[in-house]
């Protein structure tokens, strides 16, 4: 099916709006709508459902495939142009609704993050999309329109759209869609690329994107006869959460345990936090269990790796290596 309806949107993409403007820039296979920022109370949001190779890690669910008719009324909404909605008509930023798009690899190479709260649409993609906006012709009445279009497709989509932004996080919470139940266990290590090898810290370093450095501790564990020198490496951009422990301060030291939390940490098999419970137990081949748990382990001899959902969405990496 997800095939079938790649072919038509990319030939669709090929065709559309030859003379106006459309989204996004280059072609694509297919395309989810979420919901994110839902339970947002202070601090600075998730701009875009997805960004440089970062989901937000407020992303809800597995998302809602968009077919051939969303995508062509949402470039007619497009197509005299974006300039104000991507301005923005007020300062508060709070996008609570996103669109990713992707490649036949499913590999995200672009997005769409609305606020209706204020107005305006966070593009991006992984191609330059040389956009000029003209700040001094700005058509308002032209803006309000197109998020009052948007909001009206948004919701033939099932996506639901609030005008308090209360709502969202208690829909969220209550509505069944959205529940992840039961653990799903595999004890075959083989079906994953960290298992079999020790993981050095050099490597660690390379799954980190954008600009997060490590900064170390030194924490001590006790016996009763003994006491261990561990170290801790934790992320620099105030995610306090996200640890690293390792055998030294060396580069080749080799990791014990990982607690990670971020976004900004996408594993050897590619899997980071924000992905949907779908992206993630599909990428094994399981047959049996349940369909969206709440916990999916794989564990080797001395090995094991628990990822944690909720609201079907990937929140926690344990490694134990």
């Amino acid at each position: 099916m997800k095939l079938f309806f790649s072919i038509v949107i990319l030939f669709f993409n090929l065709i559309s709006f030859a003379g106006g403007y459309r989204f996004p820039n280059q072609s694509f296979s297919y395309a989810q709508l979420h919901l994110f920022n839902t339970h947002y109370e202070r601090g600075r949001p998730d701009l875009h459902i997805y960004k440089n190779g970062i989901y937000a890690p407020s992303k809800i669910g597995n998302g809602v495939l968009l077919d051939q008719k969303f995508i062509s009324k949402m470039n007619s909404i497009f197509s005299k142009g974006i300039d104000e909605i991507w301005m923005g008509l007020s300062k508060c930023t709070i996008p609570r609704h996103g669109i990713i798009f992707y490649n036949n690899d499913n590999e995200p190479i672009a997005s769409v993050s609305i606020c209706f709260e204020c107005m305006q649409v966070n593009f991006w993609s992984n191609k330059d999309m040389n956009h000029h906006p003209d700040y001094d012709n700005m058509d308002l009445d032209k803006a309000e329109k197109q998020i009052k279009d948007l909001k009206k497709l948004i919701k033939t989509a099932g996506i639901k759209v609030f005008d308090n932004s209360k709502e969202y996080s208690t829909y969220v919470d209550t509505d069944k869609t959205f529940k992840n139940e039961g653990i799903l266990e595999i004890k075959d290590h083989n079906l994953d690329s960290i298992f079999g090898r020790k993981i050095v810290m050099t490597e660690i370093k390379s799954w980190a994107k954008g600009s997060v450095r490590f900064k170390r501790d030194t924490i001590e564990k006790m016996t009763q006869s003994d006491s261990y020198f561990f170290y801790e490496y934790m992320l620099s951009n105030k995610d306090n959460n996200t640890k690293f422990i390792v055998s030294g301060i060396q580069e080749n030291s080799y990791l014990i345990q990982a607690e990670i939390f971020s976004p900004y940490i996408v594993l050897p098999n590619k899997i980071s936090i924000g992905m949907s419970t779908d992206d993630v137990v599909g990428s094994y081949p399981i047959t049996e269990g349940p369909t969206y748990p709440e916990k999916l382990i794989v564990s080797g001899e001395n090995s094991k790796i628990e990822y944690t959902f909720k609201n079907k969405t990937l929140v926690k990496v344990m490694l134990y290596v």
